[in-house]
């Protein structure tokens, strides 16, 4: 399953997002990065895409911000413009797009995971958290579960049927007591 974000969804998400900025008594004047999703957790294999843009919005300047992986000073943009030059085959970062405030990484795995920083020549910076996981298989659980609960039926029947035996045999021998005249 690929995460894929529509247009006008992250628009409404971004004027949502305006709007509670420019409460009254806010300053709106102020510029300031945003990113959506703010956070993101998907599946090893999966695409996603990350969204920085400025508020107020300025198209123009969304083309001057970069994205920066966990740790790294490089920016994506950088580090695979570099690499496509030095080896086009098996490399990793080549996984990365990152243009115009939109990141996006395909096949993401485990070591994808961390906080992303979108910034704009050192002045904003946004930050983002990537969670990879690997969704657990719950097979031994369910079997575990299941041999319980047959188990457990087992018990239940097993008990009825000696219940019934017991009484049975009470009854005939009370039926045979009154036949006799006990």
């Amino acid at each position: 399953m690929k995460e894929k974000h529509e247009p006008v969804a992250v628009n409404m998400k971004f004027v949502f997002a305006f709007l509670i900025l420019c409460l009254p008594g806010t300053s709106c004047d102020e510029t300031v990065l945003k990113v959506v999703p703010s956070s993101i957790a998907v599946e090893p294999s999966n695409t996603i895409e990350l969204t920085c843009q400025h508020y107020p919005a300025d198209s123009s300047e969304d083309l001057k911000l970069e994205w920066f992986r966990p740790g790294d000073t490089v920016p994506i943009s950088e580090l695979v413009r570099n690499q496509s030059i030095i080896n086009i085959t098996n490399s990793d970062i080549l996984r990365f797009k990152s243009e115009n405030g939109t990141l996006t990484i395909e096949n993401v795995t485990l070591n994808d995971s961390g906080t992303y920083v979108c910034k704009k020549d050192d002045t904003l910076e946004v930050e983002t958290l990537v969670n990879v996981y690997i969704m657990p298989s719950y097979t031994t659980e369910i079997i575990v579960v299941l041999i319980i609960n047959v188990v457990l039926v087992v018990i239940f029947i097993a008990c009825a049927g000696w219940h019934f035996v017991r009484d049975r045999r009470k009854d005939k021998e009370a039926s045979r007591k009154r036949k006799l005249g006990h």
